[in-house]
C-alpha cells in the first residue's frame, strides 16, 4: 500500500464509489418496490391487464385548410353511427383469461368518460375553501355546467361488496345507480405547495335523473336516436373513503365523481367506442400468466407485472454494483502488472505473493466498506428524501437497506478477494522479463 499509494487510493476511492451507488440505489428501489408491492398486495392483485378500446368506423375525408366545405381531402372525420361496440368483445377475452391455471383470485371493471352531462348549477356543492375545483373537460352555460363523468362497471361479485357501504341491496338498486360523490381538488398555496383535498361534488345526488351523450368532434354530427345517448337515476351515494377496494378507481381522472353501474347495465346500455377495460388478477405464477396472455393475440392491451417489475429494478441495481467492482478490481490489477513482475524477479515466492494478496484484499475491502456503507446510507436516505419533497403524495416508504447491506459485504470480499486471485493467476503464467520492459501497461 505504501508502495503503490496512488493506485491503492483509487481502487479506495472506486469501491467506496461502487458500494455508495450500490446502497443509495438499493434504498431508492427497495422503498418504491416495497410500496408498489405492498399496495398491490392490498388491493390483492400482482398481474393487471389493461385495453383502451378505439373502434373502427366509417370515415369522409375533408380537407382542414380548405375554405370549401363541400371539398375532400386527407382529414379523416368519423361517422358515429356506426362505430362498433367492443365491450361483449373484452368481456369475453377477460372471462378466457380467467380460465388459465395461474390465475388465483380476479376481477375487472369497463369505464367510459366519453359522456357529457347537463347538471344544473344549483344541484352542485359549493366550496367553502376557494379556488378552482380540478373539473376536466367542463363549462357553465345559463347555470347548466356541462362536463363529464365517470361511468363504470364491475364484475358482479365486486359490485356487491362496493354497494354494501350504501346499506342496499342489489335489488333495492335494480335500474339505478352508485354515485362516488367525491370532487378532487388542488389547492395551491403561496409557497407553492400543493395539497389534494376531497370534497362533495353534488348536494344530495341520491334521486337525481343525470341525462349524457357520448362528446361529439364536430358540432354537425347527428346520432340516429337509438345510440350515444344515456339516462341514469341515482339510486345511492358513497364516498371515495368508503370504496372497498380502489384498483378500479387508479384510472379515473375526471375528478367530479363517477357513476357506478351493475355490469349487465353497463353492457346494455353504455357504447363501447372509447372503453376502458382492466383485469386485475393474484397469481402464484405472475410470468408464465403473463406470458400465456400474451400467446392469446389480443392486440391494443397492456399487461403490468408487478412481481416480475420489483425482481427486474433489484436485478439492475445488483448488476451496476458487481460491474462498479469488477471493473474496478480487475483495471487496478491490470495497472500493477509490471510491479508484481518486479516483485517476482527479486525472489518473492509463490505463497508470499498470495499472502500479500489476502492481505490487500482484506484491507482494500473492509476500508471501502468502512467508508462506503455511511456514505451509501446517508445517500439513499437524501433521494428518499427529494423523492418525499417533490411527490404531491406523500405516500413513498423508507424501508433501512439491511440487505443490501449485507449483501454488499459479502459480494465486496468475495468479489475483491476473486477476482485478484484470478488475476494473479494470469500473471504468474505471464514472462517477468516482457511484462517488465513493456512501458504500456
Amino acid at each position: 500500500m505504501k508502495r503503490s499509494k496512488r493506485q491503492y487510493r483509487t481502487t479506495i476511492v472506486s469501491l467506496v464509489l461502487s458500494v455508495t451507488i450500490f446502497l443509495a440505489a438499493s434504498t431508492a428501489v427497495g422503498s418504491i418496490s416495497r410500496e408498489v408491492s405492498e399496495t398491490f398486495a392490498t388491493n390483492g392483485y400482482n398481474l393487471s391487464v389493461e385495453y383502451y378500446s378505439h373502434s373502427s368506423w366509417k370515415t369522409s375525408n375533408v380537407d382542414e385548410t380548405s375554405t370549401d366545405p363541400d371539398y375532400h381531402g386527407d382529414l379523416e372525420i368519423p361517422n358515429y353511427a356506426d362505430r362498433e361496440n367492443r365491450n361483449e368483445e373484452y368481456k369475453n377475452f377477460f372471462e378466457e383469461i380467467a380460465k388459465n391455471s395461474n390465475v388465483d383470485t380476479w376481477s375487472y371493471c369497463f369505464q367510459c368518460r366519453e359522456y357529457s352531462f347537463d347538471i344544473p348549477q344549483s344541484e352542485l356543492y359549493e366550496s367553502k375553501t376557494g379556488g378552482v375545483p380540478d373539473i376536466m373537460n367542463y363549462s357553465i352555460e345559463n347555470g347548466v355546467l356541462k362536463t363529464n363523468l365517470c361511468i363504470m362497471a364491475v364484475d358482479d361479485s365486486a359490485y356487491k361488496e362496493i354497494i354494501k357501504s350504501t346499506g342496499k341491496t342489489p335489488e333495492e338498486l335494480k335500474g339505478k345507480a352508485v354515485f362516488v360523490n367525491d370532487n378532487r381538488k388542488t389547492i395551491i398555496h403561496d409557497d407553492d405547495s400543493r395539497e389534494v383535498i376531497y370534497e362533495p361534488f353534488f348536494k344530495n345526488p341520491v334521486g337525481m335523473t343525470l341525462n349524457g351523450n357520448i362528446k361529439l368532434w364536430d358540432p354537425d354530427d347527428k346520432y340516429d336516436g337509438k345510440r350515444g345517448s344515456v339516462s341514469i337515476e341515482i339510486g345511492a351515494e358513497l364516498t371515495s373513503a368508503q370504496l372497498l377496494d380502489e384498483k378500479y378507481f387508479v384510472n379515473i381522472y375526471e375528478r367530479s365523481g363517477s357513476i357506478i353501474i351493475p355490469l349487465d347495465d353497463y353492457m346494455n346500455t353504455i357504447e363501447g367506442w372509447f372503453t376502458y377495460g382492466g383485469m386485475f388478477i393474484n397469481s402464484s405464477n405472475s410470468i408464465q400468466l403473463e406470458s400465456d396472455i400474451g400467446n392469446m393475440g389480443k392486440s391494443g392491451i397492456y399487461v403490468e407485472n408487478i412481481d416480475a417489475y420489483v425482481k427486474m429494478m433489484n436485478a439492475i441495481v445488483l448488476l451496476v454494483g458487481v460491474t462498479n467492482i469488477f471493473n474496478t478490481v480487475s483495471t487496478n490489477m491490470k495497472l500493477r502488472q509490471k510491479e508484481f513482475a518486479m516483485l517476482r524477479s527479486v525472489g518473492m515466492t509463490g505463497k508470499e505473493f498470495d499472502r500479500m494478496i489476502i492481505l490487500e484484499s482484506i484491507f482494500c475491502s473492509f476500508k471501502a466498506l468502512l467508508i462506503g456503507i455511511p456514505f451509501g446510507l446517508l445517500t439513499g436516505w437524501l433521494i428518499y428524501f427529494l423523492i418525499e419533497k417533490m411527490s404531491y403524495t406523500g405516500h413513498s416508504i423508507y424501508i433501512f437497506p439491511l440487505t443490501a447491506v449485507i449483501l454488499s459485504i459479502t459480494v465486496v470480499v468475495m468479489i475483491v478477494g476473486s477476482i485478484m486471485f484470478y488475476s494473479v493467476s494470469k500473471l504468474k503464467k505471464q514472462n517477468i522479463i516482457e511484462t517488465i520492459r513493456n512501458e504500456n501497461v
